[in-house]
């Protein structure tokens, strides 16, 4: 603000005008300092410091209230990641049975086809490598298996790729 208007409302209690705005500013109109205004500087010292306790108090206040916000996300964070983890641990022993249930079918189904031996060979090694799948799904917790699938991919990137477009095909596929 500019010209004669008083700067707060200290100003304009002490002695109004021109002159308080200018003696609380720390400059006299009769060169000295005058009574008025040591009083005004020194009631806005105790306003400052009531305001910038009352500051102080606001602003611990609200870092309080942010690192209970920031703790309480970090809580459902950490139970969100304990149910998916517990729901894919879950799924890994489905998957498992699965390929269990598919050896076991194949094994089957082998012995019934006949004198073939080349077909039942490659129908029991099959089954073998669904079986000890099933076992590595058990024995893995998740989050080592994530961990190698990562490396996995980071080794071959072109051959996961193409193995994620055949899941999405048949996937789409089985879906219809």
């Amino acid at each position: 603000m500019s010209g004669n208007w008083p700067q707060s409302d200290n100003d304009v209690a002490s002695s109004g005008g021109s002159a308080a705005s200018n003696a609380s500013a720390g400059r006299s109109t009769s060169g000295g300092r005058s009574r008025g205004a040591s009083s005004s500087s020194s009631s806005m010292s105790d306003s400052s410091q009531t305001s910038g306790g009352s500051m102080s108090d606001t602003m611990n206040n609200a870092m309080d209230q942010a690192q209970d916000v920031v703790s309480n996300v970090q809580h459902k964070a950490s139970e969100m990641t304990d149910q998916a983890t517990s729901m894919a641990d879950q799924g890994m022993d489905k998957a498992a049975g699965g390929l269990d249930m598919l050896a076991s079918t194949i094994r089957d189904k082998s012995q019934t086809m006949g004198d073939n031996s080349t077909i039942q060979s490659m129908a029991t090694t099959a089954a073998d490598k669904l079986h000890s799948g099933a076992e590595l799904l058990r024995s893995t917790d998740t989050d080592e298996l994530i961990t190698d699938l990562e490396s996995l991919i980071r080794r071959k990137p072109v051959e996961s790729l193409l193995v994620a477009a055949g899941i999405g095909f048949l996937l789409s596929r089985g879906l219809r």
